[in-house]
């Protein structure tokens, strides 16, 4: 009997070795620039641009129109040494009471809004809402917005689950209507 059948794992060993070679690493070299791809495609008497297309004219939309760092785009909450952010016009009522959790302190650790409102549920409450309601398109419910309003807690607006901000609500014109 072959000793390969016998010993499974020897007769792989000894089949692998004989095609064992050791691959030259790679050889490493700097990416083309656009310049250069442009002179390679030139030389080949490629267009530079495929038919029918035109270069942009004006700002370089990727530079221009950029948002604001996400800490201008957010409103903090921070207490017990815990600290989430939240977009702006999430926060649909803070009391007065409130108002000094909306500050950070020194040596508070940032952490993610399920964390914070796990920690922070006696005194937070949210209200679910639409996305046609976050934009603007559709008024919230009179319950919610009762809700909101009694409600003695510091009320965030979500969307399955996570904080959301909710534009002030602007009428969309019915079809066949014109502004005036």
């Amino acid at each position: 009997m072959n000793i390969a059948f016998k010993y499974p794992l020897l007769g792989w060993l000894t089949l692998g070795s004989a095609g064992l070679a050791v691959a030259a690493p790679p050889v490493m070299r700097d990416a083309a620039t656009h310049e250069q791809l442009l002179a390679r495609k030139k030389a080949e008497g490629e267009p530079a641009l495929p038919e029918g297309m035109k270069p942009c004219q004006g700002a370089d939309p990727s530079k221009t129109g950029r948002p604001g760092d996400l800490i201008e785009r957010s409103d903090l909450l921070c207490h017990g040494g815990v600290a989430t952010l939240v977009p702006k016009r999430a926060l649909l009522a803070v009391p007065e009471r409130f108002r000094s959790r909306l500050a950070m302190r020194d040596g508070s650790q940032v952490v993610t809004w399920e964390e914070f409102l796990a920690i922070h549920r006696e005194w937070i409450t949210t209200v679910e809402v639409t996305l046609d309601e976050a934009a603007g398109r559709a008024l919230l419910p009179d319950k919610t917005v009762r809700r909101v309003a009694e409600s003695g807690n510091v009320v965030v607006a979500t969307f399955l689950g996570g904080p959301i901000s909710v534009l002030e609500y602007r009428p969309v014109p019915e079809a066949g209507t014109t502004k005036k």
